[in-house]
């Protein structure tokens, strides 16, 4: 530990797997669907990523150590559980970091994208398939969304 490492000595660290192990052992029960958990020991499934937590144990109590260079997964996992700290080990720079929205790139990134777009004053509408059912009506329900908040949208 450093002294930038405001982690208390009781915080869990919960390490992100990429294997049906981890949920074998917790349950004798098949893997649980994508954002499922399962209350005798539950089992987090997100991103293709499973976390094995004691029934009487919060997810948001755990300070999560991915290992791995900054990608999208890690600012995805970064995001889906938020109220968790996140360590990053990268194994080709042999340098662990305490990830936050300042280090995180992509995070920095999105979120100037987000503050861009609530400055906008006309938003352009992309469909990137034509193909998907009902993709007309979220359209739609895009426009009257952009329209109340007073923008202008074009398609």
């Amino acid at each position: 530990p450093n002294s930038t490492d405001n982690r208390t000595s009781d915080s869990p660290i919960g390490v992100c797997e990429h294997s049906t192990d981890i949920a074998e052992s917790c349950s004798s029960s098949t893997l649980p669907k994508e954002d499922s958990s399962i209350q005798e020991g539950q089992v987090f499934c997100k991103f293709g990523r499973t976390f094995c937590l004691p029934a009487d144990v919060e997810l948001d109590s755990y300070t999560i150590f991915y290992i791995g260079e900054e990608s999208l997964s890690l600012t995805n996992l970064m995001m889906a559980y938020n109220r968790c700290t996140f360590y990053s080990y990268n194994p080709e720079k042999r340098k662990c970091r305490k990830e936050t929205l300042n280090v995180n790139k992509a995070l920095m990134k999105r979120y100037y994208m987000v503050e861009k777009a609530k400055e906008a004053n006309v938003v352009g509408i992309v469909a990137g398939t034509l193909g998907v059912s009902d993709y007309l009506t979220i359209i739609n329900n895009l426009k009257d969304v952009i329209r109340k908040a007073g923008k202008k949208s074009y398609t």
